[in-house]
């Protein structure tokens, strides 16, 4: 730029001088007798206007310079704008649900004998007899089915289940596993009981048997008995209960975890109330079984993740037509001012 401005002032400077050794040379001229005063004077006129145009020249040619020079980065800038594509940004709202399960301790309890009141007649005994399963049963429509959480020990180590920590602070009591002397996996095993819609996990393989029992007459032993032993009490002859509570009188509350069904013999468990002494007893009696177990209630974390990313749109053609066409319009502009001043 700096050179295009310098190259038009000595321009400038040179077209002058010829001019005013054209003014000398007509000077001498009219000396001589060449031409006459009116002659002289038109062209001596004619010279001085042509120096006074030639003096103000540079200014409005570096204006015009600048003026093509802006017009032409202007035209630049519309095409590369109109082939460049655009950078649009985009945001995407991510959602994730994570279904976590609160749990607190509870129990179900379900009854194995409804509630109920007897007189026993002096030298009879009372009997219930009902199917061994019951010992171990569960709600009705539940589902129970198994999971097999894992745990791997390494040498020398004492491990606490976290699964259990929960269940042995409530219990007060500690689930550990003994020290071993190589890496060993152990596999344990946990029953999930569904039953009207929510989950348990069940603390203990079995229930806890709770009997309630109010003697207002008399006393009553309480015998848990399988097929064989109940024949043997029948017939006076030895036997082996599941179970005894001896001398029950007034109101009392008993608990007593039965065997697995596998280890009673037969199909039915009896539950018998024997009067002591000769003077029968009346009695009223429910018999239920509780399970321990660790409600799991779901609870839904919602976790949104906003994103903000770009990609490449279409260029903005319009934009840069536009550009393009005001550069055009300074050419034009251009034209006709450089046209105007010769």
């Amino acid at each position: 730029m700096i050179y295009i401005c310098k190259e038009a002032i000595l321009r400038k400077m040179g077209e002058a001088e010829r001019i005013k050794k054209l003014l000398e040379k007509l000077d001498e001229l009219r000396k001589s007798g060449v031409f006459t005063e009116e002659e002289y004077a038109m062209k001596r006129e004619l010279l001085l206007e042509r120096l006074r145009r030639v003096e103000r020249r540079p200014p409005l040619r570096i204006a015009q310079l600048l003026l093509v020079i802006v017009a032409i980065t202007i035209i630049f800038i519309g095409v590369f704008v109109a082939v460049t594509p655009a950078k649009v940004p985009i945001s995407y709202i991510t959602t994730t649900q994570i279904t976590a399960y609160a749990e607190s301790y509870t129990t179900l309890k379900l009854p194995i004998i409804e509630k109920a009141s007897e007189v026993i007649e002096p030298g009879l005994i009372l009997a219930i007899k009902l199917g061994k399963y019951y010992l171990i049963r569960l709600p009705p429509s539940a589902i129970l089915y198994y999971s097999w959480p894992t745990v791997t020990l390494t040498g020398g180590e004492t491990i606490v289940y976290p699964g259990y920590s929960q269940l042995a602070t409530m219990l007060q009591t500690m689930t550990t596993f003994k020290p071993v002397t190589t890496t060993e996996t152990i596999r344990l095993t946990d029953m999930i009981l569904e039953y009207n819609g929510k989950m348990y996990r069940l603390l203990e393989n079995e229930p806890t048997i709770v009997a309630d029992i109010s003697v207002s007459m008399g006393a009553v032993d309480f015998l848990l008995l399988d097929e064989k032993n109940y024949i043997r009490l029948i017939q006076q002859s030895s036997y082996q209960p599941i179970y005894v509570m001896s001398n029950i009188k007034g109101v009392s509350q008993f608990k007593f975890k039965p065997p697995s069904p596998e280890e009673i013999s037969g199909d039915e468990v009896y539950f018998v109330f024997l009067p002591r002494g000769d003077e029968g007893a009346e009695i009223q009696y429910e018999v239920n079984a509780v399970w321990e177990a660790i409600e799991k209630a779901p609870t839904i974390t919602t976790t949104t993740l906003y994103t903000t990313s770009e990609y490449a749109g279409a260029p903005p053609i319009e934009i840069g037509v536009s550009i393009i066409l005001l550069g055009i319009v300074l050419l034009v502009i251009f034209r006709f001012w450089r046209t105007a001043t010769h």
